[in-house]
C-alpha cells in the first residue's frame, strides 16, 4: 500500500532534486506554506531568483494600510487592498516570491500574520467596500492566482480559514481554481 493511499500525502518542499524525484515515486505532493503576508510587505521578491530587498514605502505612502488614528503606515501585515497599485504590487510580488521560492511545490498555502485578527487598512475606501477579513483574504488571493497563471505556474495555491479567516466571506465568492 501506498503512503499517499493511506492519507500521508503531503511532504514539506525540498530544494534536493535526488529527493523531490523520490517524493514524487512516492505518489506524494510536496507543499510549501505560512504565514507569508508580513514577508510580501517587507521585502520585493523577483521572479528570476534574485535576493530579495528590504521595501521602502517612502514614496509610496498611499499604498500603506490606514490604522484607526487615520494614520498611513506601515504595519508589516498587509497595504491598502482598496488601492489598484497596491494590490497589483502584492500580487504581483506573491507570485514572485513563488515562482522563485517554492520551485517543485505542487501546493503553496499563503497566509496572513499569526494573529487573532488581519490587520487590513480602514481608511474610508476600503471601508465602503464593506469587504470582510475573509473577503480580503480571498481577493488577494485571486489575484495571487491570475498572476501565477498569466507566469505558467501549474501548482495549486491554498488558503487558511484560521484566526480572522474563518468567518465565511460576505461578498466574494471562493473561486474554484484555490485549494
Amino acid at each position: 500500500m501506498c503512503i499517499r493511499d493511506r492519507g500521508y500525502n503531503y511532504v514539506g518542499l525540498t530544494g534536493n532534486p535526488d529527493r523531490q524525484q523520490q517524493i514524487r515515486e512516492r505518489g506524494l505532493v510536496m507543499f510549501r506554506w505560512g504565514h507569508m503576508w508580513p514577508l510580501f510587505v517587507s521585502k520585493k521578491f523577483y521572479a528570476d531568483g534574485r535576493k530579495p530587498e528590504p521595501v521602502d514605502w517612502s514614496d509610496k505612502r498611499e499604498w500603506l494600510p490606514m490604522n484607526d488614528k487615520g494614520e498611513r503606515k506601515h504595519n508589516g501585515e498587509s497595504l491598502c487592498f482598496s488601492n489598484p497599485e497596491a494590490l497589483a504590487w502584492f500580487a504581483d510580488n506573491a507570485a514572485n516570491w513563488v515562482l522563485s521560492q517554492c520551485k517543485g511545490a505542487e501546493l503553496v498555502s499563503i497566509w496572513p500574520a499569526d494573529r487573532p485578527a488581519v490587520v487590513l487598512c480602514k481608511c474610508p475606501k476600503c471601508r465602503a467596500r464593506g469587504l470582510s477579513p475573509t473577503d480580503w483574504y480571498i481577493l488577494t488571493h485571486r489575484e495571487i492566482k491570475k498572476r501565477l497563471d498569466e507566469r505558467g505556474w501549474k501548482g495549486r495555491l491554498g488558503w487558511i480559514a484560521y484566526h480572522g479567516t474563518r468567518e465565511a466571506p460576505k461578498k466574494i465568492d471562493l473561486p474554484d481554481n484555490l485549494s
